[in-house]
C-alpha cells in the first residue's frame, strides 16, 4: 500500500460538515446511559482487500451485508460496482461511487455471491460485465424495503457517536464515508491502532468508506474494518476516536437495517 490515500474512492463533499457544540454533551449522555462494550452479533466473511481499485463504498457495503444474516454467503462487491458504476451511473468522472447511489444499487439490483461474480480487483475487472445468473442471484438478497420504508438509514444530530451506537446496539452495520488523514495507511493510527485527534495527523484531500461493527466506550472508539485485507492494520481493523466521529471527519453515515 502507498502513503498516499488518494485511490480510495469515496468522492468527498465540497462543503465541510458543519460541527455542533452540543457534540461531547449529546455524546457523554448517550455513554453514561449505555456504558459499555458491544460488535456485531454476525461479521462479515473476510476482510476485502480493494488493492489499488477505487471500491471502498462496494466493498463497506457488502461487508455490511454480510453481517446482517449469518446464512449470507462471501458476496461480491465488484458486482455492486459494476452496477452502481456502469449501469447505473452512480459514480463520478474518477469511478468513485456515491455512497447514496450505492445503498439505492443495493436497495434495488442486490448483490450477488462471490462465487458468480469473482474478477481481478483491477479497472479491467472492475469493468467486466457480470453474467445473467449473477443479477438473478443479486435480485434474491437485495436489500429491498419494508413496505414504503427504506432498509438503511442516514445518521445524523448534534453527536454523531451517539446516533452510531444505538444503531448497534441494535446490531445494524454502520457504513461511514470519511476524510482521510495525511500518512494513511500507513502512518496514521498510534500503537493501540487508534485514531484518537481529529488534527493529528492533517486532513487530506482524499475520502474513503469504512464499516462500523462496534463500539468500546473505555477506548471511546468505534471499531472500523477497512478494505485493504487482514494484513493491514490490526489484521484488517483499527479504532476511531470518539472526537474524530464527531468531527467533520465523518461526512456520512448509513445504518443498514436487518
Amino acid at each position: 500500500m502507498a502513503d498516499s490515500p488518494a485511490n480510495q474512492g469515496y468522492p468527498l463533499s465540497s462543503i465541510t460538515p458543519a460541527v455542533s457544540e452540543a457534540a461531547p454533551i449529546i455524546r457523554q449522555a448517550a455513554i453514561g446511559a449505555t456504558l459499555g462494550i458491544h460488535e456485531l452479533r454476525s461479521r462479515p466473511r473476510s476482510v476485502i482487500d480493494q488493492e489499488l481499485l477505487p471500491c471502498c463504498v462496494s466493498s463497506a457495503l457488502s461487508s455490511a451485508m454480510e453481517t446482517i444474516d449469518p446464512k449470507t454467503p462471501t458476496l461480491s462487491p465488484l458486482f455492486h460496482y459494476y452496477v452502481t458504476r456502469y449501469d447505473n451511473g452512480g459514480a463520478d468522472s474518477d469511478g468513485f461511487l456515491y455512497l447514496d447511489d450505492g445503498l439505492s444499487a443495493l436497495t434495488n439490483e442486490g448483490i450477488s455471491r462471490r462465487d458468480l461474480h469473482s474478477p481481478p480487483f483491477t479497472t479491467g475487472g472492475a469493468a467486466t460485465r457480470p453474467s445473467a445468473e449473477a443479477y438473478a442471484d443479486a435480485l434474491t438478497r437485495a436489500l429491498g424495503r419494508r413496505g414504503m420504508r427504506l432498509r438503511y438509514s442516514p445518521l445524523g444530530g448534534p453527536s454523531k457517536v451517539a446516533a452510531i451506537r444505538e444503531e448497534l446496539r441494535q446490531d445494524h452495520p454502520v457504513v461511514l464515508g470519511i476524510q482521510l488523514p495525511m500518512g494513511y495507511p500507513n502512518s496514521f493510527l498510534n500503537s493501540r491502532f487508534e485514531w484518537i485527534d481529529p488534527d493529528n495527523p492533517p486532513l487530506s484531500s482524499a475520502g474513503h468508506c469504512v464499516l462500523s461493527l462496534g463500539y468500546n466506550d473505555g477506548r471511546t472508539c468505534i471499531h472500523i474494518q477497512d478494505s485493504h485485507g487482514d494484513a493491514a492494520f490490526d489484521q484488517g481493523f483499527w479504532w476511531m476516536g470518539y472526537r474524530v466521529v464527531d468531527s467533520s471527519v465523518v461526512q456520512d453515515a448509513y445504518s443498514l437495517i436487518p
